[in-house]
């Protein structure tokens, strides 16, 4: 499992010094026997791309509209951040203006059948004092349980849109199953498209 996450890092990321250039990653998949740990690899990926320092103090670019960047700093200003663990970009200063992360959010497209696993497995892996604080896992299924009543009802299209308002704006996990997915970026079926 040690091995199939460094996997998931390089081939989605590559290395910091990659992320932190804004280059945009790649994706990989995990395909073996059931059991023997996908999700897992899976999630211990997620929760440390979403709370390790290294990688949460890389912060979001500014979108390709925004005003262009000053020329490169000096040789001589580009220091070891040893406290860090990695070389400053020369670059990083002026590059990094949102103040937030660079990765807050992140979206598992999976079989409805498997959703609640997720959650489930999000729970039990997950270290308790990132749940819910650091790391929200929202699921969008076919059924929510109704948050004061605590009673199972269907969840609507505005009841989906608003938990992927709520994960856009907070960050997180977001769980889809792979037909809500579908519905919910095809633009012909929806007036405005969500993904």
């Amino acid at each position: 499992q040690k091995g199939a996450t460094e996997f998931m890092w390089k081939s989605v990321f590559g290395s910091l010094a990659e992320l932190r250039e804004g280059k945009p990653g790649s994706g990989c998949i995990l395909a073996h026997c059931m059991g023997l740990g996908k999700t897992l690899t899976a999630i211990s990926f997620i929760v440390t791309v979403l709370t390790h320092p290294q990688v949460t103090s890389i912060k979001a670019r500014p979108e390709a509209s925004s005003a262009p960047s000053s020329p490169p700093k000096d040789k001589k200003d580009s220091n070891s951040d040893s406290d860090r663990g990695y070389q400053k970009d020369n670059n990083e200063d002026q590059d990094l203006t949102t103040g937030r992360s660079a990765i807050t959010r992140v979206l598992v497209v999976a079989p409805v059948s498997t959703l609640e696993n997720w959650v489930q497995e999000f729970k039990k892996w997950t270290p308790a004092e990132l749940l819910g604080g650091h790391i929200l896992v929202t699921k969008i299924a076919r059924q929510m349980t109704h948050p004061t009543t605590g009673k199972q009802r269907l969840m609507s299209n505005e009841d989906k849109l608003a938990a992927i308002n709520k994960w856009q704006e907070h960050g997180g996990v977001c769980i889809v199953g792979y037909d809500a997915y579908r519905n919910l970026c095809d633009s012909s079926k929806n007036k405005d498209q969500i993904f």
